[in-house]
This record gives C-alpha cells, sequence and structure tokens, in this order.
C-alpha cells in the first residue's frame, strides 16, 4: 500500500517543512530520520550500552504516533498525532537545555505561522490544529551531555475509503488520482 499512505505522505511533508524552516535559520547538520533512529548493529549497541557513542546527534525523528477517526451527521474527519523529536548533544547544561528549547520554540513559532500547506505551492501538504501543539524536554531520555525534546503536533489527514486500499493492492494508482482522495 505504498501508493495510498497518508501518514507517510505527512510525515514527508512535515521532514520537508522542517528541512525549510532550518534553512531559513540556518541551522545545519541535522539528520533526519524517519520514524525511528535504526542501530548499526542492536547487538553490539546493547552490549555497549554507555561506551558505543554512535554519533546520530544532532537528529530529528519525525513519526505518527497516533490517528482518530470521527464522523458526525456522514461526514468522517481524521486526525493524527505526530511527534517530532528533536536531539542535540550539548555539554554547558544550560546552554544544552536553552539550545535545544530554542530550536523547538523555533519550530512551534514556524508551524503557527505555516499552520497549513497547499502542495502545488509549497510543495508540501499539511493542515496543523493550532489549539494542540505541545513542546517539552524529554526528561526520560535527556542525559549527560544529550538532550532530547519533543512536539506532538496534530495534522488533519485525508480518510481514504477501503476500497481504495484494497484497489491499491490490485492495480498501480496514477497521481491525479492519488492527489484527488488527498485533498
Amino acid at each position: 500500500m505504498e501508493g495510498i499512505n497518508p501518514l507517510k505522505k505527512k510525515s514527508l511533508a512535515l521532514e520537508s517543512a522542517i528541512k525549510k524552516a532550518f534553512a531559513e535559520a540556518k541551522i545545519e547538520n541535522f539528520k533526519f530520520f524517519r520514524s525511528y533512529i535504526q542501530p548499526d548493529n542492536l547487538e553490539n549497541r546493547i552490549n555497549n550500552a554507555g561506551s558505543n557513542k554512535e554519533n546520530k546527534f544532532p537528529f530529528v525523528i519525525i513519526r505518527p504516533i497516533k490517528s482518530v477517526q470521527k464522523s458526525k451527521s456522514g461526514v468522517t474527519s481524521k486526525i493524527a498525532t505526530f511527534l517530532i523529536r528533536l536531539g542535540t548533544e550539548n555539554k554547558d547544561y544550560e546552554n544544552g537545555f536553552f539550545e535545544i528549547a530554542g530550536i523547538a520554540e523555533y519550530l512551534v513559532a514556524y508551524f503557527t505561522k505555516h499552520s497549513s500547506a497547499i502542495e502545488r505551492k509549497d510543495g508540501f501538504s499539511y493542515s496543523i490544529d493550532l489549539e494542540t501543539i505541545e513542546a517539552y524536554l524529554n526528561e526520560e531520555m535527556t542525559g549527560g551531555d544529550f538532550w532530547i525534546y519533543d512536539i506532538l503536533l496534530q495534522l488533519n489527514i485525508p480518510t481514504v475509503p477501503h476500497t481504495a486500499y484494497i484497489e491499491e493492492n490490485k492495480r498501480e494508482v496514477s497521481n491525479e488520482k492519488e492527489e484527488k482522495w488527498q485533498d
């Protein structure tokens, strides 16, 4: 079901938007991951936890963590919550915290200003619910020189009829048809 996947399309759209925001602010060297960071050798990483420093910092992880579908008076809407996880490395505690918090707040401001984008105009497409944006230090994952900050965004995503998923498995769907489903 590669062609009809609203969650993947929105993940890609958010990644494009974040890259654009970072370019405008001259924030550089971030590595982007969709879903999870995959260790090169999981067994080696577990055996050498703490001593094996895989340098994946600074990074941005983008993934959908929840979707909710509601139907009222025959109209169905779907909202997906996306996690944007930022990670940096900074030995100075005060500077480390304010560096990661500043980047996160910049992204929140960017998404507030650009809460919806049209694919044909901006190259990516999304619609963010501004009343539900959350940004916070992930204290459970922050430690030592490593700072993790999470942003939660709720995006309106299209509802796709189940027959579209079935048809997609049987034959390729043109980009034109897919765009109609995304509108």
